[in-house]
């Protein structure tokens, strides 16, 4: 199970709930990419999408890295702290 992070408020709208993660794989290498995917509902409407997680935990700047994707949609959430 992949740690657990305080996430930038922009990376998660506020109003939607996770409502199944269908899968989880996780690859260590030079730090550990976890990948869900995920369904998530804000009440009107249902998105599946997926979260990648890239963490170096050893940097003490730029040390995670999330991309979300939702199908159907072009753009890329992408925000490395």
């Amino acid at each position: 199970m992949p740690p657990s992070h305080s996430w930038p408020p922009e990376t998660v709208p506020a109003t939607s709930v996770a409502l199944n993660v269908t899968s989880v794989t996780g690859q260590v290498v030079a730090g550990t990419l976890n990948t869900f995917e995920v369904q998530l509902d804000n009440g009107s409407e249902q998105k599946r999408g997926t979260v990648k997680i890239w963490t170096q935990p050893w940097l003490k700047e730029n040390g995670t890295n999330i991309k979300i994707k939702f199908q159907g949609e072009d753009d890329e959430l992408d925000r490395t702290w």
